[in-house]
């Protein structure tokens, strides 16, 4: 018999019970009175190991009243308490879904306006959805984590590629990767999922970075323009730079381990000694000359390198502002 069941069989004898327990208490009462009565007037002149035994039986045939008259009470009383505890849980959890659901669909309408904020021309909409789009995916990891990382990353592409206005550019791509970056220092969910950063013909000519360290490991990059950039205390780890063109780029204090060049062009490129250590290049055509604070990034076969590069042409240049 389920919860149910048994409480629509003792509810009626428990009601019963509950009406009648002070006439039952009466008669128990009265019942035990008369009986010992009886068993004082037969005994009375009896010994003591009669008249001991006669109250024992007394005593036990009283509490048996009792408890044939507590028992279903006490039983009907805790299936009903069972069962109204599992009633509250199941509200409780409707409410906290119901409640779950409600969040839901407020993050929802939170990401839709924090993404249609990235078109805006304005530079300071644009970062204010980029912020907010960081505290959505803050809010809810498992939900909107690799979404938001995924707009972000074609936001820099897409944004980079056309700006006219330097400062503009540097501004709102330095704030996209930093929030790229802060998201996957703090939530490190990138190995759970397996995501890479989408950054493939992204360009960051003349960008500049020193305040955070970036974190583009496992980024793909392929044919991304860093032409004059300078980018300190960054992490490449496992980036895929294919025909990337970092010509004059200046790394200072990166990480570069398990990152390939494949096809890319380095031409006097700037790393220092701690960069140096961490970069893998190919010694047939490229090698890392000291120049006392820095070593200078050089080709060592230039005819396979005009080769290769008439092959396959370097990205073109991000358009430049009036100033240049």
């Amino acid at each position: 018999m389920n919860d149910r069941e048994i409480i629509k069989f003792l509810t009626p004898a428990g009601i019963w019970l509950r009406r009648h327990l002070i006439y039952l208490g009466a008669f128990v009462l009265l019942f035990s009175g008369f009986g010992l009565w009886l068993i004082f007037n037969d005994v009375a002149s009896a010994e003591a190991s009669v008249w001991k035994e006669f109250s024992e039986i007394a005593r036990n045939l009283g509490l048996l009243l009792l408890g044939v008259i507590g028992l279903p009470l006490a039983i009907w009383r805790s299936v009903v308490a069972s069962s109204q505890a599992k009633t509250a849980i199941k509200q409780s959890q409707h409410t906290a879904k119901q409640i779950e659901l409600l969040q839901q669909g407020q993050l929802a309408d939170r990401f839709t306006k924090a993404a249609a904020m990235l078109t805006e021309k304005d530079v300071a909409g644009g970062e204010a959805g980029i912020f907010a789009l960081r505290e959505i995916a803050s809010a809810d990891p498992e939900a909107y984590y690799q979404t938001v990382q995924d707009v972000l990353c074609s936001f820099i592409r897409n944004y980079s590629r056309r700006y006219k206005s330097e400062y503009d550019a540097s501004s709102s791509l330095k704030t996209a990767m930093r929030v790229i970056s802060q998201l996957r220092n703090d939530l490190g969910k990138d190995r759970d999922i397996g995501w890479r950063p989408p950054l493939g013909r992204a360009h960051f000519k003349r960008f500049y970075e020193d305040r955070i360290r970036l974190n583009f490991s496992n980024a793909d990059l392929f044919k991304s323009c860093f032409v004059n950039s300078r980018i300190e205390c960054a992490t490449f780890e496992n980036a895929n730079f294919l025909e990337s063109d970092l010509r004059g780029a200046d790394f200072k204090r990166t990480n570069f381990s398990g990152a390939t060049f494949d096809d890319a062009r380095l031409e006097c490129m700037i790393i220092d000694h701690q960069t140096l250590a961490t970069l893998s290049l190919d010694r047939t055509m490229w090698k890392a000359t000291n120049k006392g604070d820095y070593f200078l990034i050089e080709c060592i076969n230039p005819f396979r390198n005009s080769l290769l590069h008439s092959t396959h042409p370097s990205p073109d240049p991000a358009p430049q502002s009036a100033e240049e």
